[in-house]
């Protein structure tokens, strides 16, 4: 689809394909299935092929081979070219397969997570330390020592949680092997702008819409319809992901990107939009403790390079979305990731390397 394409309106569940395109999207998410469950043998040439190439291969036609990969790189945040077919497999095998990528969509928080994380604050009190950036990480056989803008600290073990283009920021290379160091340099960030507008009520669904948009090579790739329940007020979050992450960040104004989102809006409803109450468009990618979003990706060939990326090295454990090896980029993973790198901490004292 061009960049400049403009979004496609349907009715129903079918995707916007013609009658062979939607046979072919069908056989290639069959094909796609069977290669889930066997292409872990297969790591050498599935990790040196770009993935964009992998989905054509899946797909006999050309019209639902962009779509695919419209759809895919909204998914992933990155795009096609820039990561191997293996590392986009493993991708959807730890979300359990292409079923479970697409089902992931229901689960949606509507009220965000901050009052999860504030929750999570609390419990911890003192013991959690803000605004305090790390910029060197040393091991000194008997523990780990984390130099940071408001002290040193010093323990046994060290969870690091931070995505992999920040090792660098936080003095964690220099611990790393080389090829491990390699990898990491390589990694490619996830593009994500997240557009929030508010009304004073759904007013899409007077026009007989969901409010959910897929839009692949618009402005805003995605939207989802996330009021409150009681109807207290109508909220529209839109997702610029990919190469719609770029087009919009090329806009530094947040300003001008909720007049854009605004505009795509009225071109989807006819010009229905009434006005704004409130309207926040954050660029992941701008920021410096995150520099991309949802979550980043190993380059092509990386795989064979270094399988045990995230393995311990030196006392030194690593959790984060990225490190996942169920639901890789989501919150799921995260909290998989973490319960890990905690049961590793466990087992080495158990042995006694305390």
């Amino acid at each position: 689809m061009s960049p400049d394409s403009e979004p496609v309106l349907k009715r129903g569940d079918g995707v916007p394909l013609s009658l062979f395109g939607q046979l072919d999207a069908v056989i290639a998410s069959w094909r796609l299935d069977r290669r889930l469950q066997s292409f872990r043998a297969d790591v050498r040439k599935l990790d040196n092929m770009a993935a964009s190439q992998f989905v054509r291969e899946m797909t006999f036609s050309r019209e639902p081979a962009e779509f695919l990969a419209g759809y895919i790189e909204g998914e992933m945040c990155a795009s096609l070219d820039e990561m191997s077919a293996y590392e986009f497999l493993d991708q959807l095998a730890s979300a359990g397969g292409a079923g479970g990528e697409r089902g992931s969509a229901q689960w949606y928080l509507a009220e965000g997570t901050g009052p999860l994380a504030q929750h999570l604050a609390d419990g911890l009190g003192k013991a959690l330390v803000l605004n305090s950036f790390v910029t060197k990480i040393e091991s000194h056989g008997e523990g780990v020592t984390a130099s940071a803008t408001t002290g040193v600290y010093r323990a046994r073990h060290l969870i690091v949680t931070v995505p992999p283009q920040l090792y660098e920021r936080i003095g964690l290379m220099p611990l790393l092997p080389d090829a491990r160091r390699r990898v990491i340099t390589g990694y490619k960030l996830g593009s994500v702008i997240k557009t929030v507008l508010v009304f004073e009520v759904p007013w899409w669904r007077d026009l007989g819409a969901s409010g959910r948009v897929l839009s692949a090579g618009s402005l805003f790739n995605a939207a989802v319809d996330s009021s409150p329940a009681n109807g207290s007020a109508g909220i529209l979050v839109l997702f610029s992901t990919a190469a719609s992450a770029h087009r919009l960040g090329s806009i530094p104004e947040e300003a001008e990107r909720i007049a854009k989102a605004v505009d795509w809006l009225n071109t989807l409803s006819g010009g229905a939009v009434p006005k704004l109450l409130a309207a926040r468009s954050i660029n992941w990618n701008a920021d410096p403790h995150s520099l991309g979003g949802y979550a980043s990706r190993r380059g092509i060939g990386s795989w064979g390079l270094a399988p045990d990326l995230f393995s311990p090295v030196n006392r030194v454990h690593f959790a984060g979305s990225e490190t996942a090896t169920e639901w890789r980029s989501f919150m799921e993973g995260a909290l998989q990731s973490a319960e890990r790198a905690a049961d590793e901490i466990l087992a080495e004292l158990a042995l006694g390397n305390t």
